[in-house]
């Protein structure tokens, strides 16, 4: 599926990448983590904005190993899980609480990668 690039722009104007190739496409609540420690696979998290960053999920929506692309944040892997992730709900890995408490808590499209 290639997805118009009219019909999914971010909501803070970053145009979604026209060549993403999806197989699903839902609206989850966002919130951000930062800090150092061992993602659920075991994994360093990583914030690489020209790369592939981490996520944390509920892993009975989306399973661990998920590659995804993450409206305003970019591409991710789903390598870590939390205690409050539950349901449609992600946390997205950043450098810095700074950097956490600007991202705050957001809605936001998941395209889950083919």
């Amino acid at each position: 599926k290639k997805p118009s690039s009219s019909s999914i722009n971010a909501s803070r104007g970053t145009a979604i990448p026209t060549s993403l190739n999806y197989s699903k496409a839902f609206r989850v609540e966002a919130t951000a983590y930062a800090g150092h420690g061992v993602t659920a696979t075991g994994t360093k998290p990583v914030r690489n904005p020209n790369g592939w960053s981490t996520i944390a999920v509920d892993r009975s929506v989306i399973p661990l190993g998920t590659k995804v692309y993450v409206e305003n944040y970019g591409y991710a892997i789903a390598e870590d899980v939390g205690g409050a992730i539950k349901g449609n709900k992600i946390d997205i890995y950043v450098n810095s609480t700074a950097e956490a408490y600007r991202w705050g808590r957001r809605t936001v499209t998941i395209y889950i990668l083919e």
